[in-house]
């Protein structure tokens, strides 16, 4: 195989990857991990010359990101009257956003 063929398999390997992760994680609407797989399925799908497919898992993995981070804030004030840490996992959807729009 050579060029988009590669990314293809890809492409099909992690959209695979991504449905076994799916039975094994307790919230598919804010599990980072899930997130990450549709970033990647993204990447792969850019390479592979499709761009609307690589457009849609990008924004996918932002929306669960998004959620992600509205949960997080829901904890965050509950502990409003402890310090507060920077968490990175509350700012990581933002470099992605800019690249999606």
């Amino acid at each position: 195989m050579h060029g988009t063929e590669q990314y293809s398999q890809s492409v099909e390997d992690f959209k695979s990857s991504l449905a076994v992760l799916k039975t094994c994680v307790a919230d598919v609407t804010t599990d980072r991990s899930i997130a990450e797989m549709h970033y990647h399925i993204g990447v792969a799908c850019v390479y592979a010359g499709r761009y609307d497919d690589g457009v849609t898992n990008f924004r996918s993995a932002i929306s669960i990101l998004e959620a992600k981070n509205a949960a997080l804030q829901v904890v965050m004030l509950q502990f409003r009257d402890f310090p507060v840490y920077f968490c990175p996992l509350c700012f990581s959807f933002g470099a992605l956003t800019l690249l999606v729009g």
